[in-house]
């Protein structure tokens, strides 16, 4: 990080603290570990990342895959953890709803700005020459919808 602090400190004190994002990190405090969700997928699923088939099945016909899918490894820092900005932090939907309402905002939210509105309008500005094929467009770690209904998962062709 160009600030010459860790990026973990970067990001509390410059980002989450003045936004009042007070339950992000890289990993949650032992107080808080039982407000982490874990993640259930339905059974049968075909392959790919959902194509776990054991774990603790309940009668909705779903099953917890929690272990398989590393939500411990948020539960305690172990030495030589990889802590990246471009994925790894865990939060709740309250603080992503306060990242998100500062990004539409401008960069900017209840009196505290985080990234200047020319900075932000370039990071959200397309950043290739030619569209992608389903209608995608690529910025600065953002990615933008041009045509919705051809970037959604359930999109015929």
């Amino acid at each position: 990080v160009l600030s010459g602090m860790e990026l973990e400190h970067f990001l509390k004190t410059r980002i989450f603290e003045p936004l009042g994002m007070v339950d992000t990190g890289f990993t949650v405090p032992p107080e808080k570990h039982h407000r982490l969700a874990s993640n259930w997928m339905r059974t049968g699923a075909k392959e790919g990342i959902g194509a776990v088939q054991t774990g603790n099945r309940n009668a909705t016909g779903l099953v917890d895959i929690s272990e398989r899918t590393g939500e411990a490894s948020y539960k305690e820092e172990k030495p030589g953890m990889y802590k990246a900005g471009g994925g790894g932090l865990v939060g709740t939907m309250r603080d992503y709803y306060r990242f998100c309402a500062m990004l539409l905002n401008g960069g900017e939210l209840d009196g505290q700005r985080v990234v200047g509105s020319a900075t932000l309008r370039w990071m959200t500005s397309n950043h290739l020459v030619r569209r992608g094929a389903d209608g995608r467009l690529f910025q600065v770690d953002m990615r933008a919808m041009a045509r919705p209904g051809y970037s959604e998962v359930s999109a015929p062709g």
